[in-house]
């Protein structure tokens, strides 16, 4: 099991490829706060929540209200996946933990699940909006580092097939030189994370393996928005 996270800026694109019933075989396995009447309504659902207040009064503008999610098995897990409703149930079970593993709760989301047969792998895609169903902004700080952990979970939890996705184990060889070093970074990124116990150490870390770490600041407000 691997989850792939990207953040979008417009429902409607992402939408039309989840549920592309054409070209994908998709078909809807889950949902939340969506009329599934047609890919139109169910983007327009997406976007008519935007403008939600929270408890506050507030309504949140992000740039990038879109989160989807890629979700695919291993071949060898296909098995448990047959192309039936327990197959179905059980891969939107899995997408539905994974959201609640990142600190999502299912119930106080909109989102779909959509079911792909387009490869030989089991896969679906998960659609949410981060603005929840209390208006709250669904928070995706850290969420790659999250995102790793909770997959490992689930796949102890169901006892899925644990695929080769550590850097180590693929041959660079086969990359291109830019994608090698990017990996290599990767992972001394996240050995570094794991070791170090504040930001010195893990600053002193990267700087031992030729790597500089720089705080990124706003530069109306200066406040620190990130690292790079």
């Amino acid at each position: 099991m691997i989850c792939k996270i990207k953040s979008r800026v417009d429902f409607s694109g992402i939408v039309n490829y989840a549920n592309d019933i054409k070209a994908k075989s998709a078909r809807v396995i889950g949902s939340n706060g969506v009329l599934l009447v047609s890919n139109r309504t169910i983007a327009d659902s997406f976007e008519a929540q935007l403008r939600i207040p929270d408890s506050g009064g507030r309504v949140h503008h992000l740039s990038k209200p879109v989160k989807h999610i890629s979700i695919a098995f291993s071949p060898k897990d296909t098995g448990r996946f047959p192309d039936n409703e327990e197959g179905d149930r059980f891969m939107e079970q899995i997408a539905r933990e994974w959201m609640q593993e990142m600190g999502i709760d299912p119930d106080n989301t909109q989102y779909i699940i959509a079911r792909h047969f387009d490869k030989d792998h089991p896969h679906c895609h998960l659609v949410f909006n981060r603005i929840a169903n209390d208006g709250s902004v669904i928070s995706d700080k850290f969420e790659r580092r999250r995102n790793e952990e909770a997959c490992k979970r689930i796949k102890k939890w169901h006892g899925l097939t644990f695929g080769k996705s550590n850097s180590r184990e693929i041959n660079l060889d086969r990359l291109h030189r830019y994608d090698a070093v990017r990996l290599e970074i990767r992972d001394i990124v996240l050995s570094a994370i794991d070791r170090a116990g504040t930001w010195k150490e893990f600053d002193d870390l990267l700087r031992a393996n030729g790597i500089t770490l720089h705080l990124c600041a706003d530069k109306n407000t200066g406040r620190i928005r990130g690292l790079a």
